[in-house]
């Protein structure tokens, strides 16, 4: 039987091989890859040199800012996984984990036509939806032609790159040749049209010998937990998870108990973020819009509408309260807001406890519908919209997009409060660094603050182990850059950790003793049965079928096999008694001894009988030239078999 495989496509995006079946886990966008540009400001950048030009490729074509290379291109490109390195027509079903790992499908389903199966819950189609929305409506210059069919920019070709100096050409990012436009809003609605909504606990049968099971993760509103089942295996496959309590449904940590093997694909780096507990960072952030704000200075919150949002809308205005500032208002400045926020307000069986009683009483799960109503929040699509300019006050506490600083209203509104130091930039976003994002950023006076607020499980976390120690899985795979920090095997947590990293391949063994089978009914009426133990056991010949990862029987003719004196069949099944063989055998030769004896084999000779018998796991083997002493030695090694 062939082992299970796994393939790593990309950050957040996983292909997976099991019972004939191939899944991909998850279609996330890395949007890292925005931090090798330019800021695309409101203001078009100026038209670089045409391509014949290739004396003045490094001058126009890319910029360098305190010894960073930047990508000099209104045409922002950006980084989907490598799909190009798997058969995707072999693909037969898509899960989706969370709305931030649905961000690249409409790649996948628009420009290489995948049309399989894909199912992710209601609240990760309909955000993601918003969330895709947001970043063409950033992208303010992005060409409606599809990335099949858009020309290379110069940057991007061959003629460019092979006239680059060794020192930029370092520099730029290896994957670069792979990056592609972004879809528009037709391709949006198209992809999503393609994914089937499904709900906590719904039994999705994939074949007749394949089944998966959506848990809850805890992250964010529909996050999941895949369990893929068949009738002798379990794999979970964790994706972006928390343990934290906030506005999701709790993580369902007891689905993937006694795994047969457990894939960990996000975990936040506990050794990257200064603080590790998730309220402490809150607490910061609040006293630093505190501290701004009594200084009459404005804060930029670059932040993404959907996560982290929910909740610190509610924790923000109950701190400025309690210190008495009930005058300071809060602002969201996002093309998707308002459709986001009003749709938190409707989904109360995907949040917490808690919410959901707010749902019953009856009150709005989150309070920022109340806040809306008294102008606490105010919300804008742009900078542009003149009800924004006429009713602004300072000091505030702004959000706005994209927490990259490369594009976005959040772009805008940073060139414009750079320069006075009473102002505050607060980078919460755990996605992106601050030295990548301000690397390229120059002339600031207004202070600049990094309290990253990561929810995930941490690599190296007590909560990490602990759950590993409860699931007691056979084997763990884990991202090549946590394996370090995580060392399960040394905690003794599992005697099988593997890591992997982008188009690594992972083979897993897994040792099935049995497997179901559906024999023809138009024969099975006629097997000689006979009875082992609390087993029934029958000799036939016939041909074995594999269809939708099921096996089916076909007898070619009835095998009736040595019979016993009943009249029954006589079978050999079960393991054979080591010690009691060796006493047998000490009976026919006083100099009989174990050659050698491991975990899974063990060997007798047999120096008088010039005979050599080696009992492993799934056979026996005798060594002898003389067919008589073999077949004497076969019939007491049989014995108890019978």
């Amino acid at each position: 039987l062939a082992p299970m495989k796994f393939y790593c496509l990309g950050q957040g995006c996983y292909l997976l091989k099991l019972k004939n079946t191939t899944i991909l886990l998850d279609c996330a966008l890395n949007l890292t890859s925005l931090l090798s540009f330019v800021p695309l400001t409101s203001k078009k950048p100026v038209e670089t040199e045409p391509p014949s030009k290739k004396a003045k490729i490094e001058a126009n074509q890319f910029v360098q800012y305190d010894g960073n290379l930047f990508i000099n291109d209104p045409n922002i490109k950006f980084h989907p996984p490598q799909f190009s390195a798997c058969d995707l027509s072999s693909v037969d079903v898509i899960l989706i984990s969370n709305y931030n790992n649905i961000l690249a499908l409409p790649f996948l389903t628009e420009h290489y036509g995948f049309n399989g199966l894909i199912y992710a819950t209601e609240p990760t189609v309909q955000i993601g939806r918003q969330l895709m929305q947001e970043l063409v409506s950033f992208n303010k210059y992005i060409s409606s032609v599809s990335p099949t069919t858009n020309s290379i920019p110069f940057w991007q070709s061959n003629s460019a790159l092979g006239n680059l100096s060794k020192e930029i050409f370092d520099a730029l990012p290896s994957d670069a040749m792979f990056w592609k436009s972004l879809y528009n809003k037709h391709d949006i609605a198209s992809c999503i049209n393609k994914v089937k909504p499904i709900s906590y606990k719904e039994i999705i049968k994939v074949t007749d010998a394949l089944s998966l099971i959506p848990c809850s993760a805890g992250y964010s509103l529909g996050s999941t937990n895949w369990i893929i089942q068949t009738p002798f295996e379990k794999v979970s496959f964790i994706s972006r998870s928390s343990l934290h309590p906030q506005h999701p449904t709790p993580m369902d940590s007891d689905a993937p108990n006694n795994s047969d093997v457990v894939i960990l694909s996000d975990l936040a780096d506990c050794l990257s973020l200064p603080t590790l507990n998730p309220d402490t960072q809150i607490d910061n952030l609040c006293n630093t819009i505190g501290v701004t704000v009594n200084s009459g200075g404005n804060v930029l919150i670059p932040s993404s509408p959907a996560g982290a949002i929910f909740d610190l809308l509610d924790t923000i205005i109950s701190y400025l309260n309690s210190v008495g500032m009930y005058h300071v208002p809060v602002y969201i400045i996002n093309p998707v807001a308002r459709t986001l926020l009003s749709y938190t307000n409707i989904i109360a069986e995907w949040v917490s406890l808690s919410r959901q009683e707010r749902a019953y009483q009856p009150e709005p799960p989150f309070a920022h519908s109340m806040h809306l109503k008294q102008g606490r929040v105010r919300q804008f699509k742009t900078l542009d919209d003149p009800n924004f300019s006429a009713t602004f006050r300072s000091p505030a506490v702004v959000f706005a997009g994209h927490p990259s600083l490369r594009f976005g209203e959040a772009l805008d509104l940073f060139n414009s409060w750079k320069h006075d130091k009473k102002n505050s930039l607060i980078l919460i976003d755990p996605e992106y660094g601050l030295k990548q994002i301000m690397a390229v950023h120059t002339g600031i006076k207004m202070h600049v603050n990094h309290i990253p607020i990561d929810h995930r499980l941490q690599s190296g976390s007590r909560d990490l182990d602990k759950l590993v120690q409860k699931w007691k899985a056979k084997h763990i795979l884990v991202p090549q850059a946590h394996a370090e920090r995580c060392n399960f095997e040394s905690k003794l947590l599992t005697k099988d950790a593997q890591s992997y990293s982008t188009l690594s391949v992972v083979h897993i063994p897994l040792h099935r003793q049995h497997e179901l089978c559906v024999v023809d009914p138009e024969f099975s009426g006629n097997l000689n049965l006979t009875a082992v133990h609390d087993k029934l056991i029958s000799y036939f010949r016939g041909f074995l079928d594999l269809r939708d990862g099921k096996f089916y029987m076909r007898l070619k003719e009835h095998e009736k096999g040595d019979l016993n004196e009943n009249g029954r069949q006589k079978v050999a099944w079960g393991a054979p008694n080591w010690e009691r063989i060796f006493l047998l055998l000490k009976d026919l030769d006083k100099t009989v001894q174990v050659e050698n004896h491991t975990d899974s084999t063990i060997t007798y000779t047999i120096p008088a009988l010039r005979s050599k018998i080696t009992f492993h796991q799934s056979k026996t083997t005798i060594e002898c030239n003389d067919p008589s002493i073999r077949q004497a030695l076969s019939k007491i090694i049989l014995e108890d078999l019978y």
